[in-house]
C-alpha cells in the first residue's frame, strides 16, 4: 500500500462511526458488562448442541448434563488456547 492510500484510510477511520480503535480500551465497568453480555450470548449457543444431540440419542438427566459440562469445559480451553496461543494457533490478543 502506497502513502497516499494509507493516508487516506487513516481519513476515513476517523469519519467513520466507531467508538474504540484498535488499540483503545474501554473503560473497566463498560468492559465488563460487554463480557457479561458475550458470555449470555454464548452460552446459548455453547448449551444447544448437547442438548439437542442428547436428546436426539434419548441420553437421561445425568448424562445429559455431563454432556453439557463438558461443552463448557472444551469452550473454556478453547478460548484460554485462542487469547494465549498454543504454536501456531490463537490470536494472542490478551490483555
Amino acid at each position: 500500500m502506497n502513502k497516499t492510500n494509507s493516508s487516506q484510510m487513516i481519513k476515513v477511520a476517523k469519519n467513520s462511526c466507531l467508538l474504540y480503535q484498535i488499540d483503545d480500551r474501554p473503560q473497566l465497568k463498560l468492559s465488563v458488562l460487554l463480557g457479561f453480555q458475550h458470555i449470555v450470548a454464548a452460552f446459548g449457543g455453547i448449551v444447544a448442541v448437547p442438548l439437542v444431540v442428547s436428546t436426539a440419542l434419548g441420553f437421561d438427566i445425568q448424562s445429559t448434563a455431563m454432556m453439557i459440562n463438558a461443552a463448557i469445559f472444551v469452550a473454556g480451553i478453547a478460548t484460554v488456547i485462542q487469547v494465549r496461543g498454543l504454536g501456531k494457533v490463537g490470536s494472542k490478543l490478551h490483555a
